[in-house]
């Protein structure tokens, strides 16, 4: 995780406290480098490897969800799955509408991998949101 300026360049990285809680889920924590200032604007990047995230999809067959979930409103986020060579899957969205969301997903494929990106902007706090991927068969 690391800051990300105006300009979109990137700063640097933070230290990063990660827990999985017992419920399965992954809380990860950044630690700024010094404290912000109350009502100001957070740029981040976030990246992170999950091997075993897609069990679900890869081992079990089934559907997988892929989602956010902030706490506060996010400008954008961004969720890439980058599937084994030759997988194919049928994908969906989840808790978001054309009319209302402002969000964008596809599909390409790059050294026989396929990719599968969803970008959204101006994600509401306290929506969970994302989409679900499943093999085709």
């Amino acid at each position: 995780m690391r800051s990300l300026m105006v300009d979109g360049s990137m700063g640097p990285s933070f230290l990063v406290t990660s827990h999985w809680s017992e419920d399965g889920k992954l809380d990860v924590v950044s630690h700024f480098h010094s404290p912000a200032e109350v009502d100001s604007e957070i740029r981040l990047k976030m990246e992170w490897t999950w091997p075993k995230k897609c069990v679900p999809l890869m081992v079990h067959k089934k559907p997988d969800p892929f989602t956010f979930y902030f706490r506060q409103p996010v400008e954008r986020a961004t969720y890439t799955i980058i599937l084994p060579p030759g997988a194919e899957v049928h994908w969906d969205v989840i808790a978001l509408n054309r009319l209302r969301d402002d969000f964008e997903i596809t599909r390409r494929t790059d050294a026989g991998r396929v990719e599968i990106k969803l970008a959204i902007n101006n994600l509401p706090a306290n929506r969970r949101a994302g989409m679900v991927l499943e093999l085709q068969r």
